[in-house]
């Protein structure tokens, strides 16, 4: 039961942060601000990066990476590990899920928006307005449930690869 209880906190932290941050790369990716060019570009570069690089191998290059650098104040707890290298692969894959929502808004109702008086500021054309983020939710709710679904199972692997780790070391986690 510890496992389980265990799975599902590292599971919320992640899903928390995951959130979070790719709401911030979905937002830099879609905006068309000249100021926040270099945003969008290192969101871009971010993006693209970690969702071509395999979950399996991110994990591995943190698990045994970041411990192998030797620095102090690092963690080498593999819980903590695994879970900064989930949140670095996911993050990515479901700024995407965000953007694709955000772009799934129709002109249609941007001109609704309007044609009842919003400004840009109060409408859909502003980013940060609830009737955007509302609307786009409907698309992106059914990919982001799921995704939720494979961060509970990666951490299974995880906390696999932990047992095993401490069951041949003659470490006691």
């Amino acid at each position: 039961t510890k496992g389980i209880i265990t799975n599902i906190q590292l599971t919320i932290i992640c899903a928390i942060s995951i959130s979070i941050i790719a709401l911030l790369l979905a937002l830099a990716r879609t905006s068309n601000a000249a100021a926040l060019t270099p945003f969008r570009i290192l969101a871009t570069i971010y993006v693209d990066v970690f969702r071509g690089v395999p979950l399996l191998l991110v994990i591995l290059l943190v698990g045994f990476g970041v411990p192998a650098l030797g620095l102090k104040g690092i963690t080498n707890n593999v819980l903590v590990l695994g879970t900064i290298a989930v949140i670095l692969t996911y993050s990515a894959y479901v700024a995407e899920v965000f953007r694709s929502g955000i772009l799934s808004i129709h002109p249609s109702q941007k001109a609704a928006a309007r044609s009842i008086g919003l400004t840009q500021i109060q409408g859909p054309h502003n980013y940060n307005a609830n009737m955007m983020m509302a609307a786009s939710c409907l698309f992106i709710l059914p990919i982001y449930l799921l995704d939720k679904l494979y961060i509970f199972t990666i951490f299974t692997f995880i906390f696999i690869r932990n047992f095993r780790f401490c069951k041949f070391s003659n470490n006691y986690c």
